[in-house]
């Protein structure tokens, strides 16, 4: 009522108290109010009204249809209430995300949770309703992400679950230890020796952080060489290039692996560990034929050494971008953005567009054409092109499209949210909803009836009303 009384007698000092006013409907509060003392125009008074009211609690309907479940329901209440109150939609992709924790498949609960994990701060009232679930594994699951974002009442909570002996459950309390202090990365180097290889990966994944001291870095070497899990090892190597010179001679040891991940992994941590040791170890990569190290060493090196190295670099790029081999030629595409956006006129510029003129594989043109600065001729005319066609690749070009501004490229995305392949929907659909700021466009995928449709959907919808706050034209 001091909402209504403070609005009524905006700029007057004659209005008398309203107290015939009742809070029932806009309709009813408009029959009541004294006009002829109201220094406000009917429809602007109506406009400020609606103001507040749609900055109010959810509607009643709204709240029980969430509270039985009844998502549909709560979706239709959303529906006529209109486009003001994106709060409401938000509530109700945190109940789909709830009811798929909750899913008997645990695939489907793997995705929902890392779907949340994605979402940081917007899943944040899902995260709070949820720190005390029944259910173990979710439990510490959503301690460990509220963790993540700061709270250290969920971090109190997470360190009993540390003597747990289910993998998901400790994997996800180790997030509770700090590798800052001593007592902390000692228990972390215990859990190096766990049997479970995704908690030997959070231990790793905390250790990075640790003091780079000599007994750590012998049992990160160890690690390295030693673990049967080839993501365990590669982590290992990623932790030893914080202990910069002192580990270089481990890492590079696993350069001569049979195993081409842990060659890539390798490749990183030496230019991690020492940047210039590692341009003059590994500079011979990029003068040899097109190849998969070559690349990632032209990616790394390029970011760490600059003009030093660019051109050797970009050399070893250019030849993979004219290899036989698509799989090759599209890791060369990913590489382009370590240049930065070239030039219009300059060389490599030149030859993303000769390649283009001859590309046929649609994934790798929409990473060539991505690499070419927006202006360039080729740029819209090849997104258009790729939109039109099918697959992951046509929403991501329509996505692009949308996101320079073009219309044509948001139609597109509307239709292809529309397709009978669960994959595109959910691209789409997160596309409008987080990355365009149009969340009230996707709101129906909520009810898609593909999990990984819901899941997706869900999720960017939190991302573009809590992240964003805002609703695009």
């Amino acid at each position: 009522m001091a909402g209504v009384k403070a609005i009524l007698g905006a700029g007057s000092k004659q209005v008398r108290p309203v107290t015939r006013v009742r809070l029932v409907s806009f309709r009813g509060m408009w029959k009541n109010v004294p006009m002829r003392s109201c220094p406000l125009s009917p429809p602007l008074l109506m406009a400020m009204l609606c103001v507040v009211g749609c900055a109010a609690a959810p509607a009643p309907q709204l709240e029980h249809a969430l509270s039985e479940g009844q998502l549909g329901r709560a979706l239709g209440h959303y529906e006529t209430a209109g486009q003001g109150r994106p709060e409401d939609l938000a509530r109700i992709a945190d109940a789909v995300l709830e009811r798929e924790l909750g899913s008997a498949e645990s695939a489907t609960r793997g995705r929902a949770l890392a779907a949340v994990a994605r979402t940081g701060n917007a899943a944040r009232p899902l995260l709070e309703r949820l720190r005390t679930a029944s259910d173990l594994e979710l439990r510490s699951a959503v301690l460990a992400q509220l963790v993540r974002l700061g709270d250290d009442a969920a971090r109190s909570s997470l360190r009993p679950l540390l003597d747990s002996g289910q993998a998901s459950v400790l994997s996800a309390a180790v997030e509770a230890l700090e590798a800052a202090t001593a007592a902390d990365a000692a228990r972390l180097r215990q859990l190096l020796d766990s049997p479970f290889a995704q908690v030997r990966l959070a231990a790793l994944g905390k250790l990075r952080h640790a003091a780079p001291v000599a007994s750590l870095r012998l049992a990160l070497v160890e690690l390295s060489h030693g673990d049967p899990e080839p993501r365990v090892a590669a982590a290992a190597l990623s932790a030893l290039a914080n202990h910069g010179p002192a580990g270089f001679a481990a890492i590079e040891a696993a350069l001569e692996r049979d195993s081409q991940p842990l060659r890539l992994a390798a490749i990183a941590a030496l230019v991690r560990a020492d940047p210039q040791r590692a341009a003059e170890l590994l500079v011979r990569y990029l003068q040899g034929d097109p190849s998969v190290e070559g690349l990632e060493v032209a990616r790394h090196l390029q970011a760490g050494q600059g003009a030093a190295l660019a051109p050797a670099a970009l050399a070893q790029v250019e030849r993979a971008l004219a290899a036989p081999d698509a799989s090759l030629r599209a890791r060369a595409a990913t590489v382009l953005p370590s240049f930065h956006l070239p030039a219009l006129d300059s060389p490599l510029a030149q030859a993303i567009a000769a390649r283009l003129k001859v590309e046929s594989a649609p994934s790798i043109e929409l990473s060539l054409v991505l690499a070419l600065p927006p202006s360039h001729a080729l740029a819209r005319r090849r997104l258009a092109k790729l939109s039109a066609g099918d697959g992951v690749v046509a929403v991501q070009a329509a996505a692009e499209l949308a996101r320079r501004g073009d219309r044509s490229g948001r139609r597109r995305l509307v239709e292809l949210a529309r397709d009978d392949k669960p994959l595109l929907r959910s691209v789409a659909l997160a596309t409008l909803a987080r990355d365009l700021g149009l969340p009230h466009q996707a709101r129906r995928g909520l009810l898609d009836k593909d999990s990984a449709v819901r899941i997706a959907v869900a999720a960017a919808i939190l991302s573009g009303v809590r992240g964003t706050r805002r609703e695009g034209s």
